[in-house]
């Protein structure tokens, strides 16, 4: 039986030796570890963002993330665990950036005006009667 090639060995001590030599930019080193985890780190990232074309922008973030912050990777977990964990925070970040903001107040004129299209009058608005004095009590 043939052994793999040291590109080609997966585990732990295949990581290190991995990193090691994309430190060294090792070109093939990156093509590898880019071909062994594609595929799970776009399921990854397409499984949170729901977007074909936006889950490979993570992908493409989260591989620029990575190998500039290669020196950092410290062994504790295996490769593709710290990739995984760049790749979802990268698209959680983007969903976080997208996710649109109301203000408060925004927020609760809403609240009032809904409330008093459903004829509940509470202690929300001075202009209108009041039949309870806390905002977020039942109104009867």
């Amino acid at each position: 039986m043939r052994s793999a090639p040291t590109s080609q060995v997966a585990g732990p001590s295949g990581d290190a030796e991995l990193v090691r030599r994309a430190l060294t930019r090792d070109e093939a080193a990156f093509r590898t570890i880019m071909e062994r985890h594609n595929r799970k780190l776009y399921r990854i990232a397409r499984g949170i963002v729901r977007n074909d074309s936006e889950a490979e922008d993570v992908v493409q973030e989260a591989y620029i993330k990575a190998f500039t912050h290669l020196g950092g990777f410290r062994g504790d977990s295996s490769l593709a665990t710290w990739l995984s964990r760049i790749t979802m925070n990268e698209a959680l970040g983007r969903l976080r950036r997208e996710r649109p903001a109301v203000e408060i107040e925004t927020f609760e004129t809403q609240r009032i005006e809904a409330h008093h299209r459903n004829g509940k009058f509470c202690g929300l608005s001075s202009a209108r009667p009041t039949t309870c004095q806390k905002p977020f009590e039942s109104c009867s």
